[in-house]
Protein backbone atom coordinates (compact mmCIF):
# COMPACT_ATOMS: atom_id res chain seq x y z
CA UNK A 1 0.00 0.00 0.00
CA UNK A 2 1.34 3.60 -0.60
CA UNK A 3 1.69 5.79 2.29
CA UNK A 4 1.04 9.72 2.53
CA UNK A 5 4.29 10.82 0.73
CA UNK A 6 4.22 8.14 -2.45
CA UNK A 7 0.46 9.57 -3.46
CA UNK A 8 1.19 13.03 -2.08
CA UNK A 9 4.41 13.04 -4.38
CA UNK A 10 2.26 11.14 -7.58
CA UNK A 11 -0.38 13.81 -7.11
CA UNK A 12 1.83 16.65 -7.54
CA UNK A 13 3.43 15.02 -10.34
CA UNK A 14 0.18 13.88 -11.88
CA UNK A 15 -1.17 17.65 -11.49
CA UNK A 16 1.99 18.85 -12.74
CA UNK A 17 2.74 21.26 -9.76
CA UNK A 18 5.49 21.80 -8.01
CA UNK A 19 6.10 22.42 -3.80
CA UNK A 20 5.85 25.89 -4.36
CA UNK A 21 2.59 25.71 -5.83
CA UNK A 22 1.07 23.63 -2.52
CA UNK A 23 2.54 26.03 -0.51
CA UNK A 24 0.98 28.87 -2.42
CA UNK A 25 -2.57 26.90 -2.77
CA UNK A 26 -3.01 25.95 0.88
CA UNK A 27 -0.95 28.48 2.79
CA UNK A 28 1.56 26.20 4.30
CA UNK A 29 5.30 27.07 4.72
CA UNK A 30 7.33 25.67 1.99
CA UNK A 31 9.47 23.90 4.19
CA UNK A 32 6.60 22.25 5.53
CA UNK A 33 5.52 21.24 2.56
CA UNK A 34 8.61 19.70 1.69
CA UNK A 35 9.02 17.68 4.83
CA UNK A 36 5.76 15.84 3.85
CA UNK A 37 7.42 15.46 0.19
CA UNK A 38 10.12 13.84 1.91
CA UNK A 39 7.85 11.51 4.18
CA UNK A 40 9.71 13.78 7.22
CA UNK A 41 6.27 14.44 8.65
CA UNK A 42 2.87 13.20 7.82
CA UNK A 43 0.17 16.46 7.82
CA UNK A 44 -2.51 16.52 10.90
CA UNK A 45 -5.99 16.97 9.44
CA UNK A 46 -6.73 20.69 8.85
CA UNK A 47 -3.20 20.21 6.28
CA UNK A 48 -4.42 17.18 4.90
CA UNK A 49 -8.20 18.82 3.63
CA UNK A 50 -5.87 22.08 2.38
CA UNK A 51 -3.42 19.80 0.39
CA UNK A 52 -6.27 17.56 -0.91
CA UNK A 53 -7.88 20.34 -2.12
CA UNK A 54 -5.34 21.98 -3.49
CA UNK A 55 -4.45 18.78 -5.82
CA UNK A 56 -8.08 18.13 -6.38
CA UNK A 57 -7.72 14.19 -4.97
CA UNK A 58 -9.65 12.90 -2.14
CA UNK A 59 -8.16 12.29 1.44
CA UNK A 60 -8.28 8.84 0.90
CA UNK A 61 -6.44 8.83 -2.37
CA UNK A 62 -3.56 10.53 -0.08
CA UNK A 63 -3.51 8.42 2.51
CA UNK A 64 -3.72 5.15 0.29
CA UNK A 65 -7.02 4.11 1.45
CA UNK A 66 -8.49 4.93 -2.25
CA UNK A 67 -6.63 4.24 -5.47
CA UNK A 68 -9.15 6.62 -6.99
CA UNK A 69 -7.74 10.30 -7.19
CA UNK A 70 -10.92 12.00 -8.01
CA UNK A 71 -13.98 12.32 -5.96
CA UNK A 72 -16.81 10.93 -6.05
CA UNK A 73 -19.11 14.05 -6.88
CA UNK A 74 -20.93 13.26 -4.35
CA UNK A 75 -20.01 16.07 -1.39
CA UNK A 76 -21.84 14.10 1.28
CA UNK A 77 -19.99 10.86 0.30
CA UNK A 78 -16.55 12.34 -0.15
CA UNK A 79 -17.05 14.24 3.45
CA UNK A 80 -18.23 11.26 4.88
CA UNK A 81 -15.34 9.48 3.72
CA UNK A 82 -12.44 11.85 4.68
CA UNK A 83 -14.32 12.28 7.98
CA UNK A 84 -14.02 8.64 8.37
CA UNK A 85 -10.66 8.58 7.45
CA UNK A 86 -9.20 11.26 9.44
CA UNK A 87 -11.09 9.82 12.28
CA UNK A 88 -9.40 6.38 11.99
CA UNK A 89 -5.41 6.76 11.16
CA UNK A 90 -4.47 4.26 11.82
CA UNK A 91 -6.05 3.30 15.53
CA UNK A 92 -9.48 3.38 16.90
CA UNK A 93 -12.90 4.41 16.29
CA UNK A 94 -14.12 5.13 19.87
CA UNK A 95 -13.77 1.53 21.90
CA UNK A 96 -13.49 -0.06 18.44
CA UNK A 97 -9.91 -0.81 16.68
CA UNK A 98 -9.97 -0.20 12.87
CA UNK A 99 -7.80 -1.47 10.88
CA UNK A 100 -6.74 0.16 7.63
CA UNK A 101 -8.27 -2.98 6.02
CA UNK A 102 -11.67 -2.09 7.26
CA UNK A 103 -11.24 1.01 5.91
CA UNK A 104 -10.71 0.08 2.54
CA UNK A 105 -13.47 -2.43 3.12
CA UNK A 106 -16.23 0.72 3.77
CA UNK A 107 -14.74 2.71 1.24
CA UNK A 108 -15.58 0.01 -1.48
CA UNK A 109 -19.24 -0.24 -0.07
CA UNK A 110 -19.61 3.32 -0.19
CA UNK A 111 -17.95 3.65 -3.66
CA UNK A 112 -20.28 0.76 -4.60
CA UNK A 113 -23.07 1.10 -7.04
CA UNK A 114 -26.61 1.00 -5.30
CA UNK A 115 -27.48 -2.85 -6.11
CA UNK A 116 -23.92 -3.74 -4.85
CA UNK A 117 -24.71 -1.97 -1.55
CA UNK A 118 -28.18 -3.78 -1.38
CA UNK A 119 -26.51 -7.16 -1.62
CA UNK A 120 -23.70 -6.33 0.87
CA UNK A 121 -26.67 -5.22 3.30
CA UNK A 122 -28.71 -8.37 2.44
CA UNK A 123 -25.62 -10.65 3.10
CA UNK A 124 -24.84 -9.06 6.15
CA UNK A 125 -28.77 -9.26 7.07
CA UNK A 126 -29.20 -5.45 7.41
CA UNK A 127 -31.92 -3.01 7.20
CA UNK A 128 -32.01 -1.36 3.59
CA UNK A 129 -31.59 2.47 3.68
Amino acid sequence: MKNFTDRFNEAMAMKGMKQVDISRKTGIAPGTISNYARGKYTPKDDKLTAISNALGVTEAYLCGFSDDPAPTGDPGLDGFLDRFIRSTQPGSFGPVTVSIDDVKLIAAYHEADPPIQSAVRKLLDLPEL
